[in-house]
C-alpha cells in the first residue's frame, strides 16, 4: 500500500502557490520529491506531515529539524534552503496539481491504471459481463470458467470426506471435475443436444464457449451456454442431494 502511495505521488506534481495542499517533505513540489532526494535531512525533521506554506514561513529553517545535524544533513539542509529561495510562488493564488504529466484533472480509473498496470482482459469475460443474464448466473458462469465451483473433485482437494467422488450422472466411475461434468459426461452431451451443438469433448470451457458461439451464431449465443451450463448444474445437485435424476426433457424445459 505504501508503495503504492509513494508511486502515486511520483506521478503527482503541483505548482505551489499558497501552499496549503501540498506537503513540504512528501509531495513532488519541485524538481523531486524532498523525502527522496534528501533522506538524512528527513530523518532529522521534526513535522514530516508539514505544509510548504508552514516551512516556507518558518524563520529560521534549523526550527524545522531535530539537533544536533549530522555533516550530511546539514549540507543537504543547505540545498533545501536554496531550492526554496530559488521558487517562486504566490500566496493569494491556489495550488495546481498536474497528474501524470498529462493535465490537471485527476480520474480515479486513471491513477488505478496507472498504479496497477493493465492487463489483457480475454474475450470471454467481456461477452460473459455484457450478457443479459442474471447476476447469479453471470457469477456462476465465472466461476466455472475459474474451475472454482464445489464440485467433488474440488472438495476432495480441500481434503473434505465424501461417500463418493464420482460423477452423479454416469456409471463409469469417473471422478467429477468441471471438464467431466459440463463437456465429458453422456448425460451433458445430451443436454447440450438439445441445443444442436457440437461441443469439444477435450477442449476446456473456454474452448467450449467459444466453439458453441460460433455454431450458434445468435446475439442470444452466450446467454444459452451460460444457462444451459446452469441447468446442468441445477441437475447435478438435483441427482446429489436428492438422488433424483432428472430426464433430458425437464433439463430442456428448465433450460427454456
Amino acid at each position: 500500500m505504501l508503495k503504492g502511495l509513494t508511486k502515486f505521488k511520483e506521478m503527482a506534481r503541483v505548482q505551489v502557490d499558497i501552499g496549503l495542499t501540498c506537503q513540504f517533505w512528501l509531495d513532488k513540489w519541485g524538481t523531486e520529491i524532498l523525502q527522496n532526494k534528501f533522506p538524512q535531512a528527513f530523518s532529522f525533521a521534526k513535522d514530516k506531515q508539514i505544509n510548504v506554506r508552514k516551512a516556507f514561513d518558518t524563520d529560521n529553517i534549523t526550527d524545522l529539524f531535530n539537533l544536533p545535524l549530522s555533516e550530511i544533513a546539514f549540507q543537504q539542509i543547505q540545498e533545501i534552503q536554496q531550492q526554496m529561495q530559488m521558487s517562486s510562488r504566490n500566496e493569494l493564488q491556489e495550488d495546481i496539481w498536474t497528474y501524470f504529466a498529462q493535465n490537471s484533472n485527476y480520474r480515479a480509473q486513471t491513477a488505478y491504471t496507472r498504479l496497477m498496470g493493465q492487463q489483457p482482459i480475454q474475450p470471454i469475460l467481456k461477452w460473459l459481463w455484457k450478457s443479459y443474464c442474471q447476476p447469479k448466473h453471470k457469477v456462476f458462469f465465472w466461476l466455472l470458467l475459474k474451475d472454482r465451483l464445489s464440485t467433488k473433485n474440488i472438495l476432495r482437494r480441500r481434503k473434505m470426506q465424501l461417500d463418493s467422488y464420482t460423477c452423479a450422472f454416469c456409471t463409469s466411475g469417473q471422478e467429477e471435475s468441471i471438464h467431466h461434468l459440463f463437456w465429458e459426461c453422456t448425460y451433458a452431451q445430451q443436454c447440450w443436444g438439445t441445443l444442436e451443438p457440437h461441443i469439444l469433448q477435450n477442449g476446456d470451457t473456454t474452448q467450449n464457449t467459444q466453439a458453441l458461439r460460433i455454431q450458434l451464431r445468435s446475439q442470444f449465443s452466450m446467454i444459452a451456454i451460460i444457462l444451459m451450463s446452469w441447468t446442468i448444474w441445477k441437475a447435478r445437485n438435483e441427482a446429489t442431494f436428492n438422488n433424483r435424476l432428472m430426464s433430458i426433457q425437464e433439463c430442456k424445459r428448465a433450460f427454456f
